[in-house]
């Protein structure tokens, strides 16, 4: 009675999981009909609501920034094309829309960013965090079998082969745990926040508290904390203060 019980359990929860991976599939087929459709609005209301289940992708984002330059939203578009950039870095049509974005709104481009920096995000951005991390996971155990093997077999760890091969291992272990902490990081927590209308920037996490700046829209700000609803962010000339969530967009 409880193997069966056991049972059912197992098959519902599959089930179910089942069940929601194809909500977000016909959801994410219904948006995209509705962009070919010309329904660029509706379109975006589907892909926000599946973004806010942690459903998304670079192509997805792309789509995103496109929808939002046909209704004539330059922030949005200008928003979802940096995401976009963020999960595939060699996604180069979302650097075309971006820049048209940028153009619109009057904003200059961004510096041009390091070629070790580039080539870090291409590197950790080709897999995801999970396989990364088995990555990890495959190296500590293959460095630990290699010197188990040494042990029984009586030879020394100390030579100046082993101590080689044994350090290769530890630096794969371990840049393939940085690549998945950073891919984690990029799809979890935003960067960056582009501001969507005229909005302040405050001293303190309160609408009440005295504002330091006036923000227009399309301004970009790198967050520095958040609590509750409230931001604090560093605009591109270095102040630093508080935006409330409802005005800004993360990119």
């Amino acid at each position: 009675m409880v193997m069966r019980l056991k049972l059912f359990f197992f098959f519902s929860v599959f089930t179910c999981l089942g069940l929601f991976a194809q909500n977000d599939k016909v959801l994410l087929s219904q948006a995209d009909s509705a962009y070919a459709g010309g329904h660029y609005r509706r379109a975006l209301e589907m892909w926000e609501a599946l973004m806010s289940q942690g459903k998304f992708s670079a192509d997805m984002f792309y789509d995103m920034s496109l929808a939002a330059w046909q209704t004539g939203d330059a922030v949005r578009t200008l928003a979802y094309a940096k995401r976009a950039q963020r999960l595939d870095p060699l996604l180069k049509d979302a650097y075309v829309v971006e820049e048209l974005a940028r153009n619109r709104l009057d904003l200059s481009s961004p510096p041009r960013e390091f070629w070790l920096f580039r080539w870090w995000r291409i590197f950790y951005t080709r897999l995801s965090a999970n396989v990364w991390a088995v990555f990890a996971l495959l190296w500590a155990w293959l460095t630990g079998l290699y010197l188990l093997i040494l042990h029984r077999r009586g030879k020394s760890l100390l030579e100046k082969g082993v101590v080689w091969r044994t350090l290769g291992g530890l630096f794969l272990m371990f840049l393939s745990l940085a690549a998945s902490r950073a891919q984690w990081h990029v799809q979890a927590v935003p960067e960056e926040l582009v501001v969507l209308k005229p909005a302040s920037l405050h001293v303190g996490a309160d609408a009440d508290s005295p504002p330091l700046e006036e923000l227009s829209a399309g301004m970009e700000l790198r967050i520095l904390d958040r609590i509750g609803n409230w931001y604090k962010v560093m605009t591109s000339s270095g102040q630093t203060g508080w935006v409330e969530d409802a005005v800004v967009l993360a990119s």
